[in-house]
């Protein structure tokens, strides 16, 4: 469900902050390659190659490249974030007054690196809604393509050590009406939250901090999403905000460019919503304040492959009127560096 134009090719990784080359060097720094001995200008070598340190140092910084949460925003602009295939499935379980919906996600995300500092994501979700009334009702279900979002990030400021790294980004898009929002069941006209699409044009703006120091990392964000109106319908407008970390379990210490990576993370994901609009008339039943714990956990298989998985469950509700609650989500995928 995505588009992959001609991507030119992201090299292997290294400098903090920079595009790296197939060896872990730096083109900013000017390491260059770990294989070649350094040598004066007459071409005398100063550390013949038997002579090599047995341990890049380049490897310390490593670990930057393995930077982000599953579900918090990063700031950083490079590596995973900076160009990359994001393909994941995500499950959603809510219920609440004797009904119980699912709705199952297949995202795709591509990541466009426009630069050192400038991304564009453009996100496609095929959506599955089934909803259980309970009682003598008929299921209802729904199934098309979702709304697409298509979002920039731009890191405006970075500073880096060895290490370690503190950067911060705003972020920009819009979520375009491109899903599916007339979907009937049984020949009825499905309620606007139980279709695919939203049938809007909405605006996305914030920013994202992201903070790494050795083994940690640590991941902040707030975006707004301000709704407009579709088929007489307006969705309330949000504020999402996120906090989540990683630890490093293994490795310790990186003695190589191919060494398998853990992180263990873990997430608080939160949201505030107005209330939606239907005819002009504010709708009881709708709007109010989420907040769900996230643990989850990143297996890197190598420079160009990353594994995740999470589970968000409720911690806090304060939903206006009566309304359908998360008992959980589930989120599987992977990234894939191009």
């Amino acid at each position: 469900m995505r588009f992959l134009g001609s991507a030119w090719l992201l090299v292997l990784i290294a400098g903090l902050g920079c595009r790296a080359d197939p060896y872990g060097g730096s083109f900013e720094s000017g390491l260059g390659d770990p294989r070649t001995p350094t040598s004066e200008p007459d071409g005398r070598m100063l550390v013949p190659l038997d002579e090599a340190p047995s341990r890049d140092p380049r490897l310390d910084g490593l670990g930057l490249v393995y930077d982000d949460t599953v579900i918090t925003t990063s700031a950083r602009t490079v590596d995973f974030n900076g160009q990359a295939l994001v393909p994941r499935l995500i499950h959603v379980k809510k219920s609440g007054a004797g009904q119980d919906l699912a709705v199952d996600m297949a995202v795709t995300k591509v990541v466009f690196g426009l630069s050192q500092d400038l991304t564009l994501a453009v996100v496609l979700p095929y959506v599955s809604k089934r909803l259980d009334p309970g009682g003598t009702g008929a299921t209802r279900r729904a199934e098309g393509l979702g709304d697409s979002t298509l979002i920039g990030k731009y890191r405006f400021f970075q500073h880096t050590a060895v290490a370690e790294t503190t950067e911060a980004a705003l972020l920009f898009g819009f979520e375009l009406p491109t899903g599916r929002d007339d979907v009937r069941d049984d020949g009825l006209l499905l309620p606007q939250p139980l279709q695919p699409g939203s049938g809007s044009l909405d605006l996305l703006l914030g920013g994202a901090f992201t903070r790494i120091r050795g083994r940690w990392l640590f991941n902040t964000d707030l975006i707004a999403k301000l709704n407009s109106e579709a088929n007489d319908y307006s969705f309330g407008d949000s504020v999402h905000f996120d906090i989540g970390g990683h630890y490093r379990l293994t490795p310790a210490r990186y003695e190589r460019f191919d060494q398998l990576t853990v992180n263990l993370v873990g997430e608080l994901n939160g949201s505030w919503a107005e209330a939606d609009r239907s005819g002009g008339t504010s709708l009881d039943n709708s709007g109010g304040t989420k907040l769900l714990v996230t643990p989850g956990m990143q297996v890197i298989l190598n420079q160009s492959l990353l594994f995740e998985a999470a589970l968000q469950l409720p911690l806090w509700m304060d939903l206006k009127g009566t309304q359908l609650e998360e008992d959980y989500v589930a989120v599987v995928g992977l990234r894939f560096r191009f």
